[in-house]
């Protein structure tokens, strides 16, 4: 035992333990409420596409082929969309532009080179980019537009208003926007319903200065993306396909000119005959391009009869090797327009035994890499980028799909709609896109040559158990099974999944509720992948699943999950190319050494449960250096074990856990070894290390010196080492860095150290009073809990350090853990108090370590969280960090103000400032020296001081955009600057003045004051025309005057609000018009009535109500909703509760309604389950979570 640790008794010991586990808990906590959080909003919605092909947007990038004959074209283009809107489009807001052209003749490559020409980069500030699909996905391609006009991965919500709500905010932050519709199908007779093309653009309506840059094969447009601005498309002049031909024959690269010579004027007469098709011209030449034979080029020239323009696609489909012919037509099953990663498709090729192999020492996968990449040099598969992620996405172009679909006819076969079909019995591959299979069931059983079912919806059936399991019983030779919306199965699958055993590929959507595996899918001796979300536990004999190569599970996001149950005996596995986790146990065959033979292994792999590895011995089995596909490694010690000793053990195990050379991410949790491995010198191995996270690593006191030459490191993390004393060593090219919970180091500038310590400790009584008056204005949650936890550890090291007895004042806060309880009265304040004061001499009692955080130029992002650092050694870590454009300063108890003026206007790349539970922090300093400044967040500072007749030199920057403050004291004039870019402001459970001007931010979207409880008066609301967003919810005092806002227009999107006045009164207004998402929360009548002016039909109220097309009930103590609600909100499309404990019952619904959402109502949700009381009411609904 710890000899820091020796005045504990046994049960203090046990203690520590048990609370080492209780933080894991607390932080579990935290994260699930952030997932339930940005799951509030989201119904379930149809999963249209494979669970490993997420739809992403189309590129916008410009492929690396070089665009030939379409400069003049692309000038044009640019004037009109540079030039100022005209009349026709002004009903919609935005304005057109039409590209129109036949397939294949290049107008998507036009349409790249307009949207990254120069001009248009500079004169757009906001550019989106999506590829539309024939059958019209509104919610995905509002996703697409999102993810590409934010630039980051599109967001994990299925609901449509709550998508178009993204997407607004970020059209409204913006000046000028483009947007490109690629490859837009219409037809006015058989496409989509103009209604439909209305609401994809629905968005974009009134969002300033927008232009729309389409492309189609027609002239003919829905009304929504009508324009007289038709740019048809000319052909190609001769000399100008002969380029592209040139170009991709690589006639160039021929270094005997007779030979060059010849095999030009033939490819001149090749090219006449290719009618006027770039990409007919682009196949051909791609088949020709390691031909060199004159003979051989003069045969193509005459047997080739290319009358047609579909004629040059098929011979380049001749010309190809017959197994790549058969991986292509494979495609014809695709649904039209889908996004697929290279690794999808290889993975079913491989399943199908569509891919010949005559070496059995090259692996099947590398072969099929081949064929794929064989595929995309001929252009039958077409590459894209997604900035926003490292996957690289493909698609296959309309004209080539054609193909592949005539050609499949009898193998490949797309279910799309509800309409009755006869299915052939043929087919081999079958994809179906409609949820309701039961009228298809018969026929899909007939299909005794069936490989292949994909399910891209969820699948509704009456009765999942007997429709599916007859799938099952008679398709036993399906190689690939696909529920990528959900399978409706409870909890398990049924025991004849165990009978197809020829079974490759499973994936089952993240919708799915199944718990566990049963015995009978360990005889799927076949599988390779397995894709499913997470579950609690897998069959006994997984593991003799031999030929498994891929496992994921994943999470509520439908992203992979970080937990995977244990699996017994896994080394028998040896084909696993990707296992997230692998659990040691000291049980037989959960031992370390079961990774030894899995040499194959990829990707990620989290190693837990390090502490059950006895010698390392062991450890060196798991050869991991061999492992040379493994990009990131996590090597993990349970904390509670062992968090508060020193074990030589972990360094000889970590020692002999040597990860292979091109190791990209490294963490190591819960380390208790006081040494760093050796390896960590091998340059070899950490030569690739871009990430590394130390969390835990409660022994260890300084940085490695080596740390200093890893030039690849760009982000650190240093999270709970309790020990670290110094940070001597930090690599110098960081981008990101983050100090967290290091209650041993101690950052203090000289000047400080010199300076009295008691001008840092304010006055008792008035922090423990500033601290309870926030405590009452919220109650205290699990991030406080977290806060408290790390206050305590924080105290617990320091009186280690300074050998000082475990204090009556620590056992206080000690009981408040052990309870698990949020009680934090004036008894425990006045206990924290007295560990703070202790805290503060043993700062400034330090001595001073050097601070390289100043040198680290190219630093963007730093974050420091419950760390002992001065006000001057802040003010000398910020110097020098010229790059800096985050900064984050979370319960940083030792701070009470920000950096001098000098300092703060030297950080001219700084964007983002938050500051969170910062107890003692007194001034924002100079805030207003910030040049750059856009979001600043303050919460839960209690001693900070915004008035500015208390801190003259207090001001907002007038770059701000975003200011959002909590739990803090605001006065009268925080506001009063000059703010004309401010676009979101925030104020929750502040202390206020009565009254608030903000009439002159006329730049604002969204304003939230919640729990402001002084507030009486918002002078100047009236004058905010450009609101979007507006929150007005447990402000009892604010009075909303009819007469001051008769002129107001309202916000547009969404309005919160806990008063049925309020909504009488904002409704009433002549000028006022209704949101599209209506938020009634904290309710506190038992029973909601529309009284007569809502519910004649002729009022105004009733009328305007009619256009609400969102509802959300939000803790509302709410017994009971008006029966007028179905005729009042006539257009309502989703409505939701959350949190309304009371609500007993439904009264008829909107028919008009397609989601609703029922999370904590516990009477509610048993009355809406299947065959429940209120289940009538929602049954025609067709989206329903009810959970």
């Amino acid at each position: 035992m710890s000899r820091k640790l020796s005045f504990m008794s046994p049960q203090k010991r046990k203690f520590w333990r048990r609370l080492a586990n209780f933080r894991d808990n607390v932080k579990k906590l935290v994260e699930d409420a952030q997932i339930f959080h940005g799951l509030l909003q989201n119904l379930q919605q149809i999963a249209t596409i494979n669970a490993n092909t997420p739809i992403v947007p189309v590129t916008s990038s410009l492929p690396l082929n070089e665009v030939f004959g379409r400069d003049e074209d692309r000038d044009h283009l640019v004037k009109l969309l540079q030039e100022e809107p005209k009349g026709e489009s002004s009903k919609q807001s935005y304005s057109v532009v039409a590209v129109v052209g036949r397939g294949g003749a290049g107008k998507t490559t036009l349409a790249q080179y307009v949207f990254n020409d120069n001009r248009v980069v500079e004169h757009f500030d906001t550019r989106i980019w999506v590829c539309l699909k024939r059958k019209l996905d509104i919610i995905e391609h509002t996703k697409e537009m999102i993810q590409s006009a934010a630039k980051r991965e599109s967001p994990q919500q299925f609901n449509l208003d709550a998508l178009q709500y993204d997407l607004r905010k970020i059209l409204l932050a913006s000046k000028n926007i483009l947007v490109v519709l690629d490859d837009v199908w219409y037809n006015r007779k058989e496409s989509q319903r103009e209604e439909d093309w209305e609401g994809l653009m629905a968005p974009f309506i009134s969002v300033g200065k927008c232009k729309v840059l389409l492309t189609s094969r027609s002239a003919e447009c829905p009304v929504a993306l009508y324009t007289k601005n038709l740019i048809f498309l000319r052909d190609l002049e001769k000399h100008e396909l002969f380029s592209i031909f040139r170009h991709y024959s690589r006639l160039d690269e021929l270094y005997n000119s007779n030979l060059q010579h010849d095999l030009e004027a033939i490819g001149l007469k090749i090219v006449a005959k290719l009618g006027q098709s770039p990409l007919a011209t682009k196949a051909v030449a791609s088949q020709l391009r390691y031909r060199r034979d004159v003979n051989e080029w003069r045969r193509t020239l005459e047997i080739a009869d290319f009358k047609d323009s579909r004629d040059p696609l098929i011979w380049s489909f001749q010309q190809l090797e017959e197994p790549l012919q058969r991986c292509f037509l494979y495609c014809g099953v695709l649904p039209r327009g889908l996004k697929f990663s290279k690794v999808m498709l290889v993975t079913h090729w491989c399943a199908l035994n569509l891919i010949v192999s005559n070496d059995t020492r090259i692996p099947i996968e590398e072969i099929g890499g081949e064929y794929f990449e064989k595929l995309l040099a001929s252009f039958f598969l077409q590459p894209f980028t997604n900035k926003t992620s490292n996957t690289l996405w493909y698609t296959i172009h309309d004209n080539f799909y054609d193909l592949a679909e005539n050609l499949s006819r009898d193998d490949c076969f797309r279910i799309e709609d509800d309409k009755a079909i006869e299915i052939p019995l043929t087919v081999r591959h079958l994809s179906i896109s409609v949820g309701n299979i039961e009228q298809y069931v018969a026929n899909i059983c007939k299909l005794e040559n069936l490989r292949s079912l994909t399910f891209l919806a969820p699948v509704e059936v009456e009765d999942s158990s007997t429709t599916l399991n007859e799938i099952f019983e008679t398709l036993t030779k399906l190689r690939i099974l696909e529920f990528c919306g959900g399978i409706p199965y409870k909890k398990n699958l049924p025991e004849v999944i165990g009978t197809l055993k020829y079974l490759k590929v499973l994936h089952i959507g993240f919708c799915s509720s199944i718990k566990q595996l049963r015995e009978s899918f360990s005889n799927l001796y076949n599988l390779r992948e397995l894709v499913m979300p997470e579950i609690m536990s897998l069959p006994r004999h997984m593991s003799n699943l031999i030929n498994l190569q891929n496992v994921e599970f994943l999470d509520k996001n439908n992203q992979k999950g970080p937990n995977v149950p244990p699996i017994q005996n896994l080394g028998k596995m040896s084909s696993l190319h990707h296992l997230p986790e692998f659990h040691v146990k000291n049980e037989k065959g959960f031992e370390i050494q079961q990774l030894g033979q899995l040499r194959q292994l990829q990707g990620h792999l989290s190693i837990r449960g390090l502490e059950n590895v006895q010698h390392e011995v062991e450890a060196a089995k798991a050869k991991l250096a061999e492992k040379i596909g493994l990009e990131s490694l996590e090597l993990d010690w349970n904390v509670c074990e062992n968090w508060y000793e020193n074990r030589d053990l972990d360094s000889e195990v970590i020692n002999a856990l040597q990860p292979p050379s091109n190791l990209k991410n490294l963490i190591i949790k819960g380390y208790a070894g006081a040494r760093y491995p050796e390896w960590f010198a091998n340059t070899l191995i950490v030569q690739n290390l871009y990430f590394i996270n130390l969390y835990w690593c409660t022994a260890l006191e300084l940085l490695p010196s080596i740390f200093c030459s890893w030039r690849n490191c760009y982000e650190l993390i240093l999270d709970g080492n309790l020990a670290l004393k110094a940070l001597l060593h930090l690599p110098g090219n960081l981008n990101k860095l983050t100090i967290s919970l290091s209650p041993s180091l101690v950052l203090i500038s000289e000047e400080d150290l010199h300076s009295n310590q008691r001008s840092v400790l304010l006055n008792e009584q008035f922090v423990i009073s500033m601290i309870a008056s926030c405590i009452e204005c919220t109650n205290p949650d699990k991030d406080f809990m977290n806060i408290h936890y790390n206050e305590w550890i924080s105290f617990m090291q320091i009186s280690i350090i300074t050998k000082k007895e475990y204090s009556e004042h620590m056992l206080v806060l000690e009981r408040i853990l052990e309870g698990n309880t949020l009680s934090f009265g004036i008894d425990q304040l006045k206990a924290w108090w007295n560990c703070h004061t202790e805290r503060i001499k043993f700062i400034y009692s330090s001595a001073i370590q050097e601070n390289r955080i100043k040198s680290l130029s190219n630093l963007r992002f730093l974050n420091l969280t419950s760390c002992n650092i001065t006000n001057g050694a802040l003010s000398e870590c910020l110097f020098g960090l010229n790059s800096l454009e985050e900064l984050q300063l979370h319960c940083i108890m030792s701070l009470t103000t920000l950096p001098s003026e000098d300092i703060l206007r030297n950080l001219k790349c700084l964007r983002i400032l938050r500051i969170y539970n910062c107890w003692l922090l007194q001034s924002l300093g100079s805030l207003y020296a910030f040049s750059s400044l856009e979001e600043l967040e303050v919460s839960f500072c209690p001693c900070l001081d915004l008035k500015k007749e208390n801190n003259p030199n207090f001001g907002l920057p007038s770059s701000l955009q975003s200011l959002k403050i909590s739990l803090c004291s605001i006065s009268s004039d925080i506001l009063k600057c000059n703010l004309p870019d401010l676009s979101t402001l925030g104020f929750q459970s502040c202390c206020s003045p009565p009254s608030l001007s903000i009439g002159h931010l006329t730049s604002l979207i969204s304003l939230k004051l919640v729990d402001c409880r002084d507030i009486c008066f918002l002078e100047g609301l009236q004058l905010l025309c450009n609101l979007e967003e507006l929150r007005l919810t447990q402000v009892p005092k604010l009075e909303v005057k009819k007469s001051v806002l008769e002129s107001w227009p309202g916000c547009r999107e969404s309005l919160y609000i806990n008063s049925m006045q309020w909504l009488k009164i904002l409704l009433s207004l002549d000028a006022f018009f209704p949101p599209r998402m209506l938020f009634l929360e904290y309710i506190e009548e038992e029973a909601i009535s529309l009284d007569s002016d809502f519910e004649s039909e002729g009022s105004v109220l009733y009328q305007k109500l009619g256009f609400v097309e969102r509802l959300h009930f939000f803790k509302c103590k709410t017994k009971c909703l008006p029966t007028s609600l179905r005729n009042v909100f006539s257009s309502l499309k989703s409505i939701s509760f959350q949190d309304c404990p009371k609500l007993s019952s439904l009264p008829e619904l909107p028919e008009s309604i397609t989601g609703i959402e029922i999370k904590g109502c516990p009477v509610l949700k048993e009355r809406c389950r299947y065959n429940g009381e209120d289940w009538p009411k929602i049954a025609h609904i067709r989206w329903k979570d009810v959970a």
